[in-house]
């Protein structure tokens, strides 16, 4: 009997101990995996010289996933005399936090010349909505001996997709001859344990995705076009991968540089890029002329926009890509019945490649003009 006694003693004390031990680890990797983000801290110079009535300071927080953050925050009394934080409070229709504490005390002064530091640890809820990827919250504060001076630091809380980047998000294509489109491959890993899904209406056209919705873990391959018939030296782009939920942040910069020094050629050719309309009866000078173009390049042409700078003119334009070979049309509508005497107005086209990494636009100028013949009454 005593031995039985001991042997189940024994093991009730081991199976204990394994759990104690297994309780330990589970807690251990909870730990770890919820460490907070320590951001770099933030400094305010506070100034009653350079105040701007309602006008703030801002700054922008961004967090990756689910991750705890803690912001310091540095406030220096520029003045001479003190400072009050009056409290601090969230945006009233953001979304609150799962979790929020400061170090910061309520009505806390702040001497003249002085530095205050505080911290805020931050968690942002599980997001269900897609308009729900930000918060953010405000210190205010007062000038002990200007009350009627109040104001607030206001920050911005964005929670941005936990992403691994190839080389940082940088791709560059070193030195080209401008004369080809290019392209390059780039990997992105999906660190956090939530799926992402691609925002395709969010997606630049001269990026290509390999799949539309990445798991916790996955990895994935992006590729980038550029189409450097627009830069003539060096250039940079930043662009960013969209996804549901989040908010987005320009993760991909790509590069290089251009060794050409030819004119760019124009990428579309029209009929006739300049029309003298003679002598029109200012009674008629209501009238529309059509410049019909072809798209001359391998890619297809967006038509970002045709101006003619108004007085009484305006020129309207394809909103459909047009593709290799393809014809479009320029129209150019006037109408100028209080004008009299000579006119000249240029339509001023401003258009791009529908697949290039690439902000800049190139130009082509239509050229027209005319004399309105003043009328006079009968008698």
């Amino acid at each position: 009997m005593p031995l039985t006694f001991v042997f189940m003693k024994n093991i009730s004390l081991l199976i204990i101990g394994l759990f104690l031990f297994l309780l330990f680890s589970f807690c251990q990797g909870e730990k770890e995996q919820f460490l907070p983000t320590i951001h770099d801290p933030i400094e305010y110079e506070l100034d009653i010289s350079k105040v701007k009535y309602f006008e703030p300071y801002s700054h922008n927080i961004f967090i990756s996933g689910d991750s705890i953050f803690v912001q310091k925050i540095r406030i220096k009394n520029k003045n001479k005399f003190p400072i009050v934080i009056q409290k601090m409070e969230f945006f009233p229709s953001s979304p609150k936090p799962s979790y929020f504490s400061h170090s910061l005390h309520k009505k806390q002064k702040i001497k003249a010349n002085e530095t205050f530091e505080f911290s805020v640890t931050f968690k942002v809820n599980e997001l269900k909505k897609t308009s729900d990827y930000s918060t953010g919250f405000k210190v205010r504060y007062e000038y002990e001996n200007h009350k009627n001076i109040k104001s607030y630091i206001k920050f911005n809380v964005f929670k941005t997709a936990n992403i691994l980047i190839e080389n940082n998000g940088e791709i560059d294509f070193g030195m080209i001859d401008g004369t080809k489109l290019l392209s390059k491959k780039i990997k992105i890993k999906n660190m956090g344990s939530t799926n992402l899904i691609i925002d395709t209406s969010s997606l630049f056209s001269c990026i290509d995705v390999e799949k539309l919705n990445l798991k916790g873990g996955e990895t994935m391959s992006v590729i980038c076009n550029y189409n450097p018939i627009y830069d003539r030296t060096d250039f940079e782009y930043a662009y960013s991968i969209p996804f549901k939920n989040y908010y987005q942040t320009n993760n991909i910069i790509i590069k290089g540089k251009i060794k050409r020094k030819d004119k760019i050629e124009p990428l579309i050719q029209f009929e006739i890029d300049s029309f003298n309309f003679d002598t029109i009866k200012q009674s008629e000078a209501r009238f529309n002329k059509d410049f019909v173009f072809t798209n001359t390049s391998d890619y297809p042409i967006i038509i970002y926009r045709a101006s003619t700078g108004d007085g009484g003119t305006f020129a309207s334009f394809p909103k459909k890509p047009i593709f290799p070979g393809e014809k479009g049309t320029i129209t150019f509508h006037a109408s100028m019945k209080s004008r009299r005497g000579k006119f000249s107005k240029n339509i001023h086209v401003k258009y791009r490649t529908g697949t290039t990494c690439s902000n800049a636009y190139l130009h082509y100028v239509i050229k027209t003009k005319g004399y309105i013949l003043p009328e006079t009454k009968s008698e």
